[in-house]
């Protein structure tokens, strides 16, 4: 009799678990917070994904191993902003592409993504954004970057990968958190500009991590809650972009003793530079296209490098770009892949910043960090010497880096930054008050930490 009540005990407890597992299963399988099961999308209900930003690497990871792509553009989220992977300037023959750009990325981190899109399926293109905060030796990284994942190659590992997804992604509390987070932060109504609503906020996130470590001897990014974001978006275009310029002017674009930035460490070691050495060396080794792309960041955002004492690191970390880059191609007998540079001072980085009383519209900025499709697109067209009906790269918009030309290219740089301060008092002004706030907040920071 005793027997006979466990067992029903025991049936009843198993019924109700298996019932109450299926009921989270089916709530996060439709809800799909994270975006990767796509069975329904839904605006209003579930359609804007506000718990993916949480888990972005491990949702792009996965999605990265569904496509399985013959071409990828890799980089920080500059690139996924700004760089189109429909792009008709992509070789013709290559169907499937895929942009793998994430915010928060090192060049570590660039290079163990890019050789294991490689792994899934051979290559045969690649875009590589580069950017200068990426190769900083300081920058931690991501917290949800999973290196065993993305070296492991082998079927077995991707098998149990997937079940351990589905697992971690339909069967648990926290997803089911996930879930209701979703269904009440759906927007009630909708932006009157999707594309920008949604680039300036994953922007003002990134900046918001500031990209780089707090000086603190931790190594870890400044955390603001997501929830907040829209809250902490500025209202204007030039406050945001005075808003990213004191936020990499108090985290990442500053020398000194206690720099947050650089490009060797005290050993004069650069893992980044070598973790790019490699990118080199993959698409060497596997011939696969290789194009490489400094980012179009805002002439701004170079005077706050310049501020910042920086403005030799810049340099020298874009001539070490060509050295490398000729030094794996020399190794090889081969020529160097083109090294694009579409910094500066020119016709699309030095666009007008409004100001607060005038139409709060740019072509090709968020703000002075990253760049709309619109300068994405004219990058591209250079790169890949496309022609597009209606739309011209202005002639001072890229320059092919060599060893040949990089000293005269750095030269002409400075004196564009002569001008364009010149003629831009207020804007040097403006990135001047923001280093000086920024300065304050590190000294604040170094005294209560002491």
């Amino acid at each position: 009799m005793e027997n006979t009540a466990y067992k029903k005990f025991g049936f009843v407890w198993f019924t109700l678990t298996a019932v109450a597992l299926l009921c989270v299963g089916l709530i996060n399988l439709i809800v799909d917070p994270l975006g990767i099961h796509k069975v329904v999308a839904v605006e209003g209900f579930n359609k804007v994904k506000t718990e993916a930003m949480r888990t972005e690497a491990f949702v792009r990871v996965v999605e990265l191993e569904r496509a399985r792509p013959d071409a990828v553009i890799v980089g920080s989220s500059r690139v996924k902003t700004g760089l189109d992977e429909n792009h008709p300037g992509f070789d013709r023959t290559v169907k499937s592409r895929f942009n793998l750009g994430l915010p928060l990325l090192n060049a570590y981190e660039i290079n163990a993504y890019t050789a294991y899109a490689n792994s899934l399926n051979p290559l045969r293109q690649i875009v590589y954004g580069l950017d200068f905060f990426s190769f900083n030796v300081h920058s931690p990284r991501r917290p949800d970057f999973d290196e065993k994942r993305v070296n492991a190659t082998k079927n077995l590992h991707y098998a149990a990968k997937r079940v351990e997804d589905f697992s971690a992604t339909l069967f648990s509390a926290k997803m089911l958190n996930s879930s209701i987070k979703t269904l009440r932060r759906q927007p009630e109504k909708t932006a009157t500009s999707k594309e920008t609503k949604a680039l300036q906020t994953t922007a003002t996130k990134e900046t918001a991590k500031g990209e780089a470590p707090q000086n603190d001897g931790g190594n870890t990014a400044a955390e603001v809650p997501i929830d907040t974001l829209e809250e902490k978006l500025p209202r204007t275009v030039r406050t945001n972009f005075r808003f990213t310029e004191r936020t990499y002017m108090s985290k990442v674009w500053f020398a000194g003793a206690d720099a947050a930035y650089g490009l060797t460490d005290k050993r004069g070691k650069s893992a980044p530079l070598e973790a790019f050495r490699a990118t080199l060396t993959l698409a060497h080794e596997n011939s696969i296209d290789l194009t490489l792309v400094i980012s179009p960041i805002h002439a701004r955002m170079i005077e706050a490098i310049r501020i910042s004492g920086l403005e030799t690191t810049f340099e020298d970390w874009k001539r070490l770009l060509v050295k490398i880059n000729e030094e794996e191609a020399a190794k090889r007998g081969r020529s160097p892949f083109p090294l694009w540079d579409f910094s500066g001072y020119n016709s699309v980085t030095t666009e007008h910043v409004p100001f607060d009383n005038e139409p709060q519209e740019m072509k090709y900025y968020i703000e002075s960090s990253h760049y709309l499709k619109a300068a994405g697109n004219l990058a591209l067209d250079r790169a890949f010497s496309h022609s597009e009906p209606g739309r011209n790269v202005p002639k001072d918009f890229g320059v092919l880096l060599t060893s040949k030309n990089i000293e005269a290219t750095i030269e002409k740089t400075r004196r564009d930054g002569e001008l364009y301060r010149r003629t831009h008092p207020k804007d040097i002004a403006e990135i001047t008050e923001e280093a000086a706030v920024a300065k304050k907040k590190r000294d604040r920071l170094r005294k209560s930490a002491e």
